[in-house]
């Protein structure tokens, strides 16, 4: 009994532990590398805060007004302009001072979210109001592993639902119409991944926030539940764990990395603080976008990002040669097969391959 009570308490820890990874928002405090300069960065995103399965349940607001579900709050937006301001900055450090359009290409998947979060974040690093007409969303089913459609990745993840489904089904159902009966009329399910990717998000606002759990006289949301959620989950996001599964997700952003940082910026006449080719590429995805992408990166525990997460990429000149820094949220990662902080350009090519 005694051992049992350990155990629950334990689950309880590391529940609560992940989910105060969760909640916290990071905020970027990168340096420059001494005596370098910037080549190349390559920024990949999740988005910024958005609204859970029910409009303003924590007073949150959308461009002033009420939110729809899934919708960038001002919280998200603000998150996302905070780090562009913070990624000026940086550049400013490095040296590089006029930032224009037309030395950022960004990219998104093709959802309002995360294209809003690309323009509050280049509204932030370039000071000035954004058109969303200028973030490409052409290549959006190649940066989130759920938006992918290669046969053997979406066989691989069916498989895995399929595990979920027959062996959590029961639970999740019930978690889902407990939902049901304390928001009657407010809950609408759809299939069962989707219903309870809804409940999951909900959770996570009510915990981060410190909101007490739905009741009423017949049900009530508890601790329990919300280990089972996050339970559920980690093992619906586990197929990305696999090697093969995650080099199949990741591929053309992986190419698509090594493709940018492989081209040379050429300074305008003599003013070298302004690149006259694109020196910063933003890419603004999902959870799955950096969690797979950390996979590939062959990076230890890895955690669901929290909003506003970012990878850094940096291709920086020492001397005459050239080197590579990865970066998550602010910590420096070990990369290539020597599990280096700083990795030679052409060994970091050869290695992401």
């Amino acid at each position: 009994m005694v051992f049992l009570l350990f155990i629950i308490i334990l689950i309880q820890v590391s529940f609560t532990s992940c989910y105060a990874e969760f909640c916290n928002i990071p905020t970027l405090s990168l340096k420059p590398l001494n005596n370098s300069t910037l080549n190349k960065i390559i920024i990949i995103t999740r988005h910024g805060d958005r609204n859970s399965i029910f409009a303003n349940v924590n007073q949150t607001k959308c461009n002033g007004g009420e939110c729809v579900v899934g919708e960038l709050t001002d919280v998200g937006k603000k998150q996302m302009n905070n780090l562009g301001i913070a990624i000026n900055q940086l550049l400013k450090e490095y040296g590089i001072s006029n930032i224009t359009f037309e030395n950022i290409r960004a990219q998104s998947t093709q959802c309002n979210r995360t294209i809003n979060s690309a323009k509050a974040l280049m509204e932030g690093l370039l000071n000035q109001k954004v058109d969303t007409e200028l973030i490409d969303t052409t290549n959006s089913q190649y940066f989130a592993p759920h938006y992918i459609i290669d046969n053997t990745t979406v066989a691989e993840r069916n498989k895995r639902l399929k595990i979920l489904e027959d062996t959590m089904n029961d639970n999740i159902k019930q978690l889902i119409f407990k939902f049901k009966r304390l928001f009657k009329g407010e809950f609408k399910t759809t299939n069962l991944i989707t219903s309870f990717i809804n409940v999951y998000d909900y959770l996570q606002v009510l915990n981060c926030y410190n909101i007490p759990f739905p009741s009423n006289e017949k049900e009530q949301i508890t601790i329990d539940d919300v280990i089972s959620s996050e339970m559920y989950l980690s093992y619906m996001a586990g197929y990305l764990l696999d090697s093969q599964v995650s080099s199949l997700s990741t591929k053309y952003l992986r190419d698509e990395v090594i493709s940018f940082l492989d081209g040379t910026s050429i300074c305008k006449e003599t003013n070298c603080s302004t690149p006259s080719l694109p020196i910063t590429e933003l890419i603004s995805g999902h959870d799955d976008t950096l969690y797979s992408l950390m996979v590939s990166l062959h990076q230890q525990d890895i955690q669901l990002p929290p909003y506003s997460s970012h990878i850094f990429i940096e291709k920086v000149q020492i001397g005459i040669d050239y080197f590579v820094r990865a970066s998550y949220n602010s910590q420096v990662l070990r990369i290539c097969n020597n599990q280096v902080k700083l990795c030679p350009f052409q060994e970091f090519k050869d290695w992401l391959k």
